[in-house]
């Protein structure tokens, strides 16, 4: 093979390459995250978006300027942590975390993750943790 078709090559691949990575990056902005109850998230989930509501039955704040939820629906329960960095960008808006409190009616999008063997659904957005009223 001589060097006019290996560099003909080498750029098809790169252009290639950029392409696809552009219709991933695109095809990730659409993704929206599935609607499911509380009860119905399993370790299958891991890793996926997910929308659930519910009531903040517990709440603690951490020194470190995390606030941890429990959310729960009927008698089902799941963690919601919200971290010292997510926690301060929600100052930063007209957020009101002060009414992030017990029996307070929320609805949050984020990852189902899971930690020391419990599954959570984490919030990446300050969009993604809202009040019901």
């Amino acid at each position: 093979m001589n060097m006019l078709n290996k560099n003909i090559l080498i750029l098809v691949c790169v252009l290639s390459s950029v392409v696809g990575l552009i219709l991933i990056y695109f095809a990730a902005t659409k993704i929206e995250p599935t609607t499911v109850k509380i009860e119905e998230i399993n370790s299958e989930l891991v890793g996926r978006s997910v929308t659930i509501r519910g009531y903040i039955s517990y709440k603690t704040n951490h020194p470190a300027g995390h606030i941890f939820l429990t959310v729960s629906y009927n008698k089902t329960k799941i963690a919601v942590p919200l971290f010292a960095g997510f926690v301060s960008q929600l100052s930063e808006t007209d957020f009101p975390i002060e009414d992030l409190k017990k029996g307070a009616n929320v609805m949050v999008t984020g990852l189902v993750g899971e930690y020391k063997g419990e599954l959570q659904v984490v919030p990446r957005k300050t969009t993604d943790i809202k009040i019901l009223t």
